[in-house]
């Protein structure tokens, strides 16, 4: 029995010797991971538990190469993150949309940088170019996220170059005004607008999405994008050219009709209106041409006065269509498709009059003869 106890001790430092080197072994290997991966990736969020770090480093160590790679689409992709989704949640949609390979590889990525932790709630543009570690980067700055922004119908292009400045985008207001101001060359060309007129009217209504480093020139061609819709529908160019008219006076008599009426049902109707009027040469006699003309009222703090005096009525403009016959010299407004498709397709009627209607309804009575659209008047 006593001369067996050499050998379990001899047993046990062999156990103790092997153990050593594993976890020499173990801690050069760990050593060589950590430091690749840190050289790769940066160092893990200091806040990560050592189980987390250890998983999220030998995931990124096995696969994060791919996490490098650009991806196969062409265009700009767009991507919404929701107000507190899970971070699984939004790895899953990332690789749903084509943008990353694997789901998995980017969320340890996102964990391990720390990303995770400021994921932003909002709208993002991703382009081709970028890597799942450009996007990683992206959706966790709030710089990234994408100007939201929206234009109503009726709104003339002041209002649109405030509401794009007030929504962030990084454009000085009296910038966007001036790139609105007159039309570039090229749109000028594609759109058939004349020489050395604004892009008022081309400014098309909708809610936008757009990533803040957006150039003036491409934030341009966003806002007008619309345009390429309408001249490439052919049944809508043939009603146009069945009433005489060209895009452009199109564009005019159709913000002249948006400003006119809420109501999309009334909008052809009004249209008649108008096209009777031209036919017989008549002034159109339109107030919201009148309260172009008047630019900013300071009083009410509005491009849109309202009332309009007997006095406003008499303003020296071009655009005062009391004064002056036919359509004025362009548009005065962003009309809606509506408007647009009214001016396209009216409605055929012998109305040469409307006015608001006096029951609070926003809606008009109609009339062909003067003494009836003065019967029509509130008391």
């Amino acid at each position: 029995m006593m001369r067996q106890r050499p050998k379990r001790a001899s047993g046990c430092l062999w156990v103790a010797l092997l153990s050593i080197i594993l976890i020499f072994i173990i801690g050069i290997a760990y050593t060589k991971i950590t430091r690749s991966v840190s050289r790769q990736f940066g160092d893990p969020d200091y806040r990560l538990g050592m189980i987390s770090r250890l998983r999220h480093t030998f995931i990124l160590y096995q696969s994060g190469e791919i996490l490098k790679r650009t991806h196969p689409f062409s265009t700009d992709v767009k991507i919404e993150i929701a107000m507190a989704e899970k971070v699984n949640s939004v790895c899953d949609n990332l690789q749903n949309q084509g943008l990353v390979r694997d789901s998995k590889v980017m969320c340890s990525y996102l964990v391990y940088t720390g990303f995770d932790r400021g994921l932003q709630a909002g709208k993002f543009t991703i382009s081709p170019a970028m890597t799942a570690i450009d996007i990683a980067q992206r959706i966790s700055n709030p710089r990234y996220k994408d100007v939201q922004f929206t234009i109503y119908p009726g709104w003339r292009m002041e209002e649109v170059a405030s509401a794009v400045n007030q929504a962030g985008l990084p454009i000085f207001e009296s910038d966007i005004f001036l790139l609105f101001k007159l039309a570039p060359q090229d749109f000028a060309d594609q759109f058939a607008i004349p020489f050395g007129m604004s892009v008022e009217g081309y400014l098309c209504p909708g809610t936008y999405a757009i990533k803040p480093e957006t150039m003036q020139h491409e934030l341009l061609t966003t806002l007008t994008a619309c345009h390429e819709q309408y001249l490439s529908d052919g049944d809508f160019i043939q009603g146009l050219a069945d009433h005489g008219i060209n895009y452009f006076e199109a564009i005019t008599l159709a913000s002249i009709i948006q400003r006119e009426t809420l109501e999309e049902s009334e909008m052809p109707l009004i249209a008649s209106v108008f096209y009777n009027r031209l036919a017989q040469n008549m002034m159109l006699q339109t107030d919201p041409t009148v309260q172009y003309a008047l630019g900013f009222d300071e009083a009410a703090h509005s491009w849109w006065k309202t009332p309009l005096t007997l006095q406003d009525l008499e303003v020296d403009s071009p655009y005062n269509t009391y004064l002056m016959t036919g359509l004025p010299p362009g548009p005065i407004s962003a009309p809606s498709r509506a408007a647009f498709e009214a001016v396209a397709f009216p409605a055929q009627s012998d109305y040469l009059y409307f006015r608001a209607k006096c029951d609070g309804s926003n809606t008009h009575d109609f009339s062909i003869t003067y003494d009836e659209h003065l019967s029509k008047g509130c008391p």
